[in-house]
């Protein structure tokens, strides 16, 4: 007949209990110094250079031609109304208050354009504070 057998405790349950109630024992005498001796004989190297990535480019790519889907959709919605998009331009934003479309489409466009601005200077700040690794 076959028996049926427990799950034990976890093994990482175990060791983590072990390595709070065992006794440690002390390190030996000089053993820091002569780790600290050990890396300090390994070559030190300075980190690479930051390159261009392909997703770097693709990225500002495909966000610039987001922007101009967005303000070519933007014009084409102007164009479609009965006068120019000028015309059109200079009335609805007299008429801003009057039109819920008016003001959902220019709201629209300025959070696009905010929010790429946001990220244009999000990334500068990114790349201006990344320097070379320095050893202290």
């Amino acid at each position: 007949m076959m028996e049926e057998q427990t799950n034990p405790e976890p093994t990482h349950v175990t060791l983590e209990e072990s390595l709070h109630t065992l006794p440690l024992a002390p390190l030996p005498p000089g053993f820091v110094r002569q780790v600290m001796v050990q890396v300090a004989a390994q070559p030190q190297t300075a980190p690479p250079r930051f390159r261009l990535q392909f997703l770097d480019v693709a990225l500002a790519l495909a966000l610039g031609g987001f922007m101009i889907l967005l303000l070519s959709t933007a014009v084409w919605y102007l164009e479609q109304s009965e006068t120019g998009w000028l015309p059109a331009l200079r009335a609805q934003i007299g008429q801003m208050g009057q039109s819920e479309t008016a003001v959902l489409l220019w709201f629209l466009i300025a959070a696009a354009i905010a929010a790429e601005i946001a990220l244009g200077i999000f990334v500068c700040v990114q790349l201006w504070q990344e320097r070379p690794y320095t050893l202290a």
